[in-house]
């Protein structure tokens, strides 16, 4: 017979794990579509200040597209149009919650522009990773998406439901795969940490470096205030 010690044990272990439970089903009900709807309005808010500012001075958003992150199969006029588009009509749905797997996609691909060609920062890397999560798997309870989607699942509109349903097909088969990417993403990140001086390097002094302040990641980063 076991102990009285060790049935003890394993009864306060059984209650340990249904807190657990319980407390992470309470994050996903009660705070999760709290702190969903937070990232999305800060990552919308960083984008539309940085479209807002390139579309008030065009030859600057000119001077960013030809000589900090240039588009090798675009000219500089069509890739500044495309990134000022990107900047004020997606963040706008990112933070409604609304074709938010459409929005953050362009959005996820700006990031990962600006880190090859602009600034090689892990910041960059985060909203890019943050951003490609929206397009896996969505707004959460917080966003007009969750609300019309049921709807749309049994919508007689053409291709509609096909569409809704290609989204819960492509979660399901993509989120895995994501989830674990990520997380060997950020453990490679983290083994790196300790070996860096400083987690956002300081950028590299360049002939348009006053400009810094348009990238959305430059002004979440405080690049914005360092510059002026």
């Amino acid at each position: 017979m076991r102990s009285f010690k060790s049935v003890a044990l394993l009864a306060r272990a059984r209650i340990a794990v249904r807190l657990t439970l319980a407390a992470y089903q309470t994050y996903r009900r009660v705070y999760q579509p709290f702190i969903d709807l937070g990232i999305r309005l800060a990552i919308a808010q960083a984008f539309l200040h940085s479209g807002l500012v390139k579309i008030l001075d065009w030859q600057s958003a000119l001077a960013l597209a030809r000589y900090e992150y240039p588009v090798s199969w675009m000219s500089p006029g069509h890739a500044a149009l495309a990134g000022i588009v990107i900047e004020l009509v997606c963040p706008v749905l990112l933070a409604l919650g609304l074709f938010t797997r459409l929005a953050a996609l362009p959005m996820a691909f700006l990031a990962l522009v600006i880190q090859a060609n602009y600034a090689a920062l892990d910041t960059n890397l985060f909203w890019a990773a943050t951003l490609f999560s929206y397009v896996v798997f969505g707004a959460r309870a917080l966003s007009l998406d969750a609300l019309i989607t049921p709807g749309l699942a049994d919508s007689a509109l053409p291709l509609i439901p096909q569409l809704v349903k290609g989204a819960g097909v492509f979660t399901a088969k993509a989120g895995p795969a994501f989830q674990l990417l990520l997380r060997f993403w950020l453990a490679w990140t983290l083994l790196r940490y300790p070996r860096r001086r400083r987690f956002f390097p300081p950028p590299a002094p360049t002939t348009y470096s006053r400009h810094r302040s348009r990238s959305p990641v430059a002004f979440c980063s405080g690049w914005g205030s360092a510059q002026r």
